[in-house]
């Protein structure tokens, strides 16, 4: 795909999407470690911490959904965390 001209990728694990259990860490590294455009994480985010792991990993962004509805992750401190966007 990046010989395509693909620049970011979302990578959406559909078995944790919503489940508020964590990304996909290993899946994750692995695209980390393969390629060198930018990589959206999504599915699995449960807290501020998934955030801080996903930015110790190399992870670009992510995508938070549930999380956020349901009050277990601070958005302000998470975008602090994160850098501008």
């Amino acid at each position: 795909m990046e010989a395509l001209g693909v620049k970011n990728l979302i990578f959406t694990d559909i078995d944790t999407d919503g489940m508020q259990s964590g990304p996909s860490y290993a899946r994750l590294q692995f695209l980390r470690d393969k390629l060198d455009c930018s990589i959206i994480a999504a599915g699995g985010v449960s807290c501020n911490a998934d955030i801080q792991s996903l930015i110790r990993m190399g992870v670009d962004a992510a995508i938070v959904g549930k999380a956020w509805y349901v009050g277990a992750l601070d958005l302000k401190q998470a975008i602090e965390e994160a850098g501008p966007q």
